[in-house]
């Protein structure tokens, strides 16, 4: 009989059948050839001029964003974006691999996989939460998810109904959240070092930072009201009031140097010092960056505008499923495609889903006021050790530092100690240079479930950086035993 029956109940529920959308990888050569690979169709492609023989949807190219834009005025039935759709850039992805050098058929194969795997586990982790983001199927959304600028803005475009809910329809409330929001710390002129120096980019294991920025609450949509110092009340009785509320408030407040010296990276975590927007001289602040402030500023707070009630954090959700998608705890961050995942899905937290500016909801100030605060121990222990800022967001921190074997020895051991690392490729710059590069469990100061994935990479271990990933590859259901199975041989 060829006929199959369904409960009613069960016809809106993603079964297995139902196709992921797929991404491909194109790279351009100098000479106007171009190789294209999409890993989750196996296709290949090569070929000179503009690319006429693609598979329709989504590709992405090592070009950027005005090249980009330029070719894909010529292409029929395809969308292309630039190399920095995942976020980090294809270069970026070449150096934690060790690629950079390599022949564009070496390093296509390997970076359209984690292409391929980043994508595919973005997209399994949203349609965990298929019916709290009101959608029946996954064809509903990843149209939109080909269709948006990045990946980063495809998952806030499909988490918007979820993130609305620490929104607000009052316009004053809005301009209150906007002028709160500051996402990252950025200080102008030091993306090129001089001569005698060097950037170093480290960064947390990016999965269980994701997980901490956004596992507390953030303000849930609700009436916000004002409340105001009395003259005779003191700011440390103000605030200490105000936290036993137990409200999420957003202070009205002016940082005004004591007789120390506020460090550089203070001075930018308070107003966004020498960015490339200029000074920006804040005067709203959440209570974790109060609480910093008040350590090098006299902080004078003058009111505040109080929620009434909280919510767990929709991009924090979207997290725990990507984790338990990718088979658990322990695969998921053994894995650094999941960690990349994880961070476009923090990423989407502080991105525009329409046409509003970003920091228009309460979990977007929260989010980018907490990431920026829980970077800044590791900040200071670098910058003790003769480390400058150059910029940090995600998770991610670049210091710009002399170079000295001694300095450099100091400063990756701080890293080492704070639960930083270092991409793949610096360390093998930085080794021969002669500086030791730390991978001694005792001095991680990282999570001990982070410690695998991150010794591997200090220690150069390419060919178990690659298995670890390659766990991704496996059906959900399979990923937490292959892993076992992989580490206990």
């Amino acid at each position: 009989m060829g006929i199959e029956f369904q409960d009613i109940e069960q016809e809106d529920r993603t079964g297995s059948e139902d196709p992921f959308s797929n991404v491909g990888v194109i790279f351009f050569g100098e000479d106007g050839s171009w190789q294209a690979q999409r890993t989750g169709t196996g296709f290949t492609a090569a070929g000179e001029g503009v690319p006429q023989r693609l598979e329709p949807g989504l590709w992405v190219a090592d070009m950027g964003y005005d090249q980009v834009r330029a070719i894909s005025k010529e292409l029929r039935g395809m969308t292309m974006r630039s190399d920095s759709w995942l976020k980090l850039s294809i270069d970026q992805i070449r150096t934690a691999f060790g690629l950079s050098g390599k022949r564009p058929d070496q390093s296509l194969p390997v970076i359209a996989t984690i292409a391929h795997r980043v994508y595919r586990l973005s997209q399994e982790a949203l349609r965990d939460n298929m019916g709290d983001l009101r959608y029946k199927s996954p064809h509903e959304f990843q149209s939109q998810m080909e269709r948006a600028a990045s990946l980063a803005t495809a998952i806030a475009t499909v988490n918007a109904p979820a993130v609305a809910r620490t929104g607000s329809s009052e316009k004053r409330v809005i301009e209150h959240f906007t002028r709160t929001y500051q996402a990252g710390m950025y200080i102008g002129g030091r993306k090129e070092p001089p001569d005698d120096h060097i950037n170093l980019a480290f960064h947390f294991p990016r999965l269980t930072y994701a997980r901490r920025i956004t596992e507390e609450d953030v303000p849930a949509s609700s009436i916000w009201q004002i409340a105001n110092r009395k003259d005779h009340q003191s700011v440390e009785d103000f605030l200490e009031n105000m936290r036993q509320t137990g409200r999420p408030a957003i202070y009205k407040a002016v940082c005004q140097p004591g007789e120390g010296y506020v460090p550089e990276h203070v001075q930018v975590f308070a107003n966004g010092l020498n960015t490339s927007m200029g000074d920006t001289h804040r005067t709203r602040f959440i209570d974790e960056e109060i609480k910093l402030l008040a350590r090098h500023y006299k902080v004078s707070v003058e009111g505040v505008v109080a929620g009434s009630k909280w919510c767990p954090s929709a991009t924090g959700q979207l997290l725990r499923s990507l984790e338990a998608a990718a088979g658990g705890a322990d695969a998921a961050r053994a894995s650094w495609s999941v960690g990349l995942a994880a961070e476009n899905i923090l990423a989407s937290a502080l991105r525009a889903a329409r046409k509003e500016s970003p920091g228009q909801t309460a979990e977007a100030v929260w989010i980018a006021a907490r990431d920026r605060a829980a970077m800044m121990p590791a900040i200071e222990a670098l910058a003790e050790v003769g480390a400058s800022l150059v910029s940090a967001h995600y998770g991610n921190i670049t210091v710009r530092c002399p170079l000295d074997i001694e300095l450099l020895m100091l400063v990756v051991d701080a890293a080492w100690e704070c639960g930083l690392i270092l991409p793949l490729e610096s360390v093998e710059l930085l080794r021969q240079m002669g500086v030791p590069i730390p991978a001694e469990p005792s001095l991680f100061g990282g999570n001990d479930v982070d410690y695998l994935l991150s010794a591997v990479v200090h220690r150069r271990q390419r060919n178990a950086l690659w298995s670890l990933d390659g766990i991704m590859d496996l059906p959900a259901d399979e990923r937490a035993r292959q892993f076992r199975i992989l580490t206990s041989a």
